[in-house]
């Protein structure tokens, strides 16, 4: 079974929140086609210039219209020269932290650690699969796996683990 669209636009939406993403699953979901996963999940996806210029970097196509780009306000955390973030982690991070009902979608490990440590709600590209699944919008999680694996995504095996287990695809 491919990792492909199942649902039309809106159908899934978690109309309350607010979904701050970083750029690793951005590139992510450029490289495994997958931009139907956020689009239908979240009714709101944001993120910040930094973001933006960071996956423009790596594409030379826009991301989707539906994506919203804000500027920031507030910027403590971008202040901190010891933190091992690059700028568009610790800017979404910045975002999450002024943005209530907001969760915030990143996967680099330290950047998680920040966010978590100044208690953000946070989910990975791996909870996200795992969302799309518990929605219907996916019917497995392990061709998804799969094209990010194949696509250079890095996660860790015991995680990838541990969803499939919960999600019921591995006994």
């Amino acid at each position: 079974m491919r990792c492909t669209n199942v649902w039309r636009h809106g159908q899934a939406n978690m109309p309350d929140e607010i979904y701050i993403s970083d750029t690793s699953s951005l590139i992510a979901l450029e490289r495994i086609e997958g931009w139907f996963l956020f689009e239908i999940l979240f009714a709101r996806v944001v993120v910040v210039r930094e973001v933006v210029d960071e996956f423009n970097a790596k594409f030379r196509n826009r991301l989707p219209e539906w994506i919203e780009v804000r500027e920031l306000s507030y910027n403590d955390v971008l202040e901190k020269p010891t933190m091992k973030l690059d700028s568009g982690e610790a800017a979404s991070i910045a975002l999450a932290l002024e943005t209530p009902r907001s969760t915030i979608i990143i996967d680099e490990e330290q950047g998680r650690k920040e966010a978590a440590r100044r208690g953000l709600k946070v989910v990975g590209m791996l909870g996200v699969l795992q969302l799309a699944k518990n929605a219907g919008v996916i019917d497995l999680i392990t061709p998804c796996i799969e094209r990010l694996k194949n696509a250079g995504f890095r996660m860790s095996e015991t995680l990838v683990q541990k969803i499939l287990q919960q999600s019921g695809e591995l006994e």
